[in-house]
């Protein structure tokens, strides 16, 4: 396999080629988790592979629990289904724990503190209903806990690890944080080596081809623990090494990929590119690239550009940056992809097309 074919397999698997997923939360659940610090983005990666609803579409299965959002696999945000995020954050709560506690002692935030702030946080939420973070921190301080902007940031991401909060319905356009019992019916039970055979069956499923390096990165695991999962899924995935050396996992269930053609625009961090660590990118020349793309642009699966977007009073405009000339069917397929992200918002799109190179994070 030659680099655009590991990226051209990825697309399917994620159904940004071929039939998508039936609806926000099968999206979700197909992915495993998906990642979601920048919130309207997210909601954008998930329409994507799911028929392209609209964003109303999606934040009206957010609001409605339907998916929630915490702090899990790596720590940053990920969209999860409520029967799996308890059994996800007991495989990965602790690492992630463990990874905060320096910087929790340079906050002078004490276990005792979190412990306290649980308390209240508990109570406060139970009474009121789900509450902002800057509504939450005064409840903290009604009660004697004072705390500066990080030091609530830190206590809330341990209390979302220990299964006390999680997301609830954004209240003007503001996130809030629920108890996450009252955000979740029925859960799966998973523990040990069935949760961590769970995680890699599912990231493989969804993210393959994948090395053993991306699982590890994508899940927050370490690499003996990464090798246990694939361990545990049997004969489940194929193991082929290409000419450098290197093993990459591939579903054999999985459809052959449909040809990668038209344009994407994703989100700075869509699954297709933060979820892999050997391998985000491949450019016009087959040039492959581990860079993070910010807003990445693809032609026929091949990075081209980026993009941005500003909001109107009734439409969207988003300026496409790229890097090469561009032939009537690319356009073409611009203007395809563009009109489907103003659908997404309920806007009309107007397009600006300008010379300029990706725009990276790293």
């Amino acid at each position: 396999m030659d680099a655009f074919e590991v990226v051209r397999r990825r697309l399917s698997a994620q159904r940004l080629t071929g039939a998508g997923f039936g609806s926000p939360a099968e999206a979700v659940a197909g992915l495993g988790a998906v990642q979601s610090q920048e919130f309207g983005e997210a909601l954008w990666s998930v329409a994507q592979r799911s028929g392209h609803p609209g964003e109303a579409v999606v934040e009206e299965a957010f609001a409605a629990g339907e998916i929630l959002r915490t702090h899990v696999l790596r720590p940053t945000w990920h969209f999860v289904l409520p029967e799996d995020i308890e059994w996800m954050l007991r495989l990965t709560g602790p690492r992630l724990a463990a990874g905060d506690r320096s910087r929790l002692r340079q906050l002078d935030v004490s276990g005792e503190m979190v412990d306290r702030a649980g308390e209240v946080a508990e109570a406060a939420i139970a009474e009121a209903g789900p509450l902002t973070r800057t509504e939450l921190r005064a409840r903290l301080a009604e009660e004697g806990i004072e705390t500066d902007a990080s030091q609530i940031a830190h206590i809330t991401f341990q209390l979302e690890l220990r299964c006390l909060l999680c997301s609830g319905p954004a209240r003007a356009g503001k996130p809030t944080y629920a108890l996450l019992a009252d955000r979740v019916g029925e859960r799966r039970e998973l523990d040990g080596d069935e949760a961590l055979a769970e995680l890699t069956r599912r990231y493989l499923v969804s993210h393959a081809p994948a090395t053993t390096a991306d699982l590890a990165w994508w899940g927050g695991l370490t690499l003996g623990s990464t090798r246990r999962g694939i361990e545990l899924c049997g004969d489940r995935f194929e193991a082929r090494e290409d000419d450098e050396g290197r093993t990459w996992y591939l579903d054999p269930a999985a459809p052959a990929p449909e040809p990668a053609e038209g344009a994407l625009m994703l989100g700075s961090f869509d699954e297709l590119t933060v979820a892999y660590r050997d391998l985000r990118t491949v450019g016009p020349a087959g040039e492959p690239s581990r860079t993070l793309p910010l807003r990445p642009l693809l032609l026929d699966g091949r990075l081209a550009g980026s993009w941005r977007r500003r909001l109107g009073t009734d439409d969207v405009r988003i300026e496409l940056a790229i890097h090469n000339p561009l032939a009537a069917a690319e356009e073409a397929g611009l203007a395809a992809e563009a009109e489907r992200y103003g659908e997404h918002l309920a806007r009309a799109a107007v397009v600006e097309i300008v010379p300029g190179e990706p725009v990276a994070a790293a």
